[in-house]
């Protein structure tokens, strides 16, 4: 797992599951989480794939196994994320395959709207050779 996987991984606040399942989580993303260096000296903003490793760090730690990006199906940002941010994530997931998983992730601040991004991602079972 990289550093920024950790990272994300202490910073994630599971959120008890929506009513139809959806999962759910808050991450505090402070001045001096890496996503932030050289995302623009002077004037931080969290990279755009920070949130969709947040995803991936949420469905992992859902599912009790490493999960790996097969494809970034659409991806929409609507605001920025500076630092100090709680970013809430209200995913809802649709298994497709045997191993393959659609994630369609809604990313708010407070009341503002973040970004919507929809994922497929694989588990690294033993099915998977990622």
């Amino acid at each position: 797992m990289n550093k920024l996987m950790r990272e994300l991984q202490s910073c994630l606040v599971p959120l008890p599951p929506g009513e139809d399942g959806e999962l759910r989580a808050t991450f505090t993303l402070e001045a001096d989480f890496s996503g932030f260096k050289g995302h623009f000296p002077g004037n931080p903003i969290l990279p755009g794939v920070c949130m969709v490793q947040a995803v991936l760090v949420m469905f992992a730690a859902e599912k009790k196994v490493p999960v790996a990006l097969r494809r970034i199906v659409s991806a929409k940002w609507f605001a920025p994320v500076k630092p100090g941010a709680v970013l809430r994530f209200a995913c809802q997931v649709r298994k497709d395959e045997l191993i393959e998983t659609t994630i369609r992730a809604h990313v708010t601040c407070g009341e503002t709207k973040v970004a919507d991004l929809s994922l497929l991602v694989i588990g690294n079972g033993k099915d998977n050779p990622a």
